[in-house]
């Protein structure tokens, strides 16, 4: 079970999700590619701005679950759950 766990522990530090914006190390920098490339105009700013704090609450949504996951994070690891 330890490998499994470890084998497991390896794919999800892999894991971005679509187009990377899983990662919150990465997630910043996704939400600038995209503004820039889609050429976000003053007047869409609000509506951007409420995308863009998704994506943040995604990622932080998803390190968390990791975390737990892994027991990393203040819940208890997969391997210990009943």
């Amino acid at each position: 079970m330890p490998m499994m766990r470890g084998m497991m522990v390896q794919r999800m530090d892999r894991m971005d999700g679509p187009m990377g914006m899983m990662s919150p190390r990465r997630v910043e920098g996704r939400i600038a590619f995209l503004r820039t490339e889609l050429k976000i105009t003053d007047a869409q700013q609000p509506a951007w701005n409420a995308f863009a704090d998704a994506l943040r609450a995604e990622a932080r949504s998803m390190q968390d679950m990791r975390q737990r996951m892994t027991g990393q994070g203040r819940g208890m690891p997969m391997a210990a759950m009943p």
